[in-house]
C-alpha cells in the first residue's frame, strides 16, 4: 500500500516511446485553436463565457470540488486497495481593466489510502493517519489577459502556486498529497457558439510540477474539450474529453472522460455537477480503475 498513494502522479506507460514531430503539432494546433473561431458567427448574449476575462472593476470567485478515487492490486484483475484525493481549490479574479485580471489561488487536499471493499466518500471523516492526511497545500497569484481585441473569448490565464507545508510529497508515515516544489501553470482558452444551443469550448495548457533545485520538474500539456448543450437559457449540459501526456524519460499520460452540467440561479451565482472516468498506463497496466466527482460554484458580477 506504501506506493499506491503515488499512482496519480507517477504513473508510467508500459509500451515503447514514440518519437512525435512534436514542435509541429503544438504549433499546428495553437493555430487551429485561434483560428476555429471564425468559423462560428451566432452568439448567446445572455451566456456566462468561461473563457472570457473580467470587465473592468468586476469580481469573480470559484470554488471546485475534486474527489479522485483509484482501485488498484497486484494485477490479473485483482483489486484490493482504494486510494482516494480530494481537492478543494478557491480561485480570485478581479478585473483592473477589461482585459487584464489579477488574483489568486489556493488549494486544500486531502488523501485517504485503505483496503477494499471501502468508499470514496470515507476520506471526507478527515483523519490524520498513516494512510491518512489534509491540509492547504498551495497559494499564489494568478492573471488573466485578452491578447487579441479581434477575439474576445480568447484569453491567456497564469498562475504560480507555492507549497505550504512540510514533506508534502511523503515520508514512511504520510502519504503524498502534493509536491514540495512550485508549479508554474499557463492555459489558454477559447469558446466557440455554434448556433444558438451550442457551444465547444477548449483548453491549451503548460504545466510545470515541483519547481526546485536538485528536481526533476514534471512537465505535461493538457488538452482539454468541452461540448455543450442548453436547452433552455441558465442550463448547460456538456460532454468532456482530455488528454495530458508528461514529457519526461519514461513517457507518462492520463485521459479522462466525463459528463457534466451547469445551472445559473442568476447572473451571479452557479453551480456545476461533473464525472469523469480517468485512466492512465499504470491503472490499464494492473486492471485498475478510477473516476472523479466533482461540484463547482461560482459568483461574479454581471458582465
Amino acid at each position: 500500500m506504501g506506493k499506491v498513494y503515488k499512482t496519480l502522479h507517477r504513473v508510467q506507460l508500459y509500451l515503447p516511446q514514440r518519437q512525435f514531430p512534436m514542435q509541429k503539432l503544438l504549433i499546428f494546433l495553437f493555430l487551429a485553436f485561434l483560428t476555429t473561431t471564425e468559423l462560428f458567427s451566432q452568439d448567446n448574449d445572455w451566456r456566462y463565457i468561461v473563457s472570457s476575462t473580467i470587465p473592468q472593476n468586476g469580481v469573480e470567485a470559484k470554488l471546485f470540488n475534486n474527489l479522485y478515487s483509484q482501485q488498484t492490486g497486484p494485477g490479473d484483475g485483482v483489486l484490493d486497495t482504494r486510494a482516494s484525493y480530494f481537492t478543494s481549490f478557491l480561485s480570485f479574479l478581479y478585473g483592473v481593466n477589461d482585459r487584464f485580471n489579477a488574483g489568486f489561488d489556493a488549494r486544500f487536499r486531502g488523501v485517504r489510502i485503505d483496503n477494499l471493499p471501502s468508499s470514496p466518500f470515507d476520506l471526507f471523516a478527515f483523519e490524520n493517519g498513516d494512510h491518512t492526511r489534509y491540509g492547504v497545500t498551495t497559494i499564489g497569484p494568478k492573471v488573466r489577459i485578452a491578447p487579441l481585441a479581434r477575439l474576445p473569448k480568447f484569453s491567456i490565464q497564469s498562475a504560480f502556486w507555492f507549497p505550504i507545508g512540510d514533506q508534502l510529497t511523503g515520508s514512511d508515515n504520510d502519504p503524498f498529497i502534493d509536491w514540495d516544489g512550485a508549479s508554474w501553470w499557463t492555459q489558454f482558452f477559447n469558446d466557440f457558439s455554434i448556433g444558438n444551443d451550442f457551444a465547444l469550448f477548449t483548453e491549451i495548457d503548460f504545466f510545470i510540477e515541483d519547481l526546485g533545485k536538485d528536481r526533476t520538474n514534471r512537465i505535461s500539456t493538457p488538452v482539454t474539450g468541452i461540448f455543450s448543450y442548453f436547452p433552455i437559457e441558465n442550463a448547460q449540459l456538456y460532454v468532456l474529453g482530455g488528454y495530458s501526456p508528461y514529457w519526461q524519460e519514461n513517457y507518462d499520460y492520463f485521459v479522462q472522460a466525463g459528463i457534466g452540467a451547469k445551472y445559473q440561479f442568476n447572473p451571479q451565482f452557479e453551480i456545476e455537477l461533473l464525472y469523469t472516468y480517468f485512466t492512465n498506463g499504470d491503472l490499464q497496466f494492473v486492471g485498475g480503475k478510477a473516476s472523479t466527482f466533482n461540484i463547482g460554484f461560482r459568483y461574479s458580477t454581471p458582465r
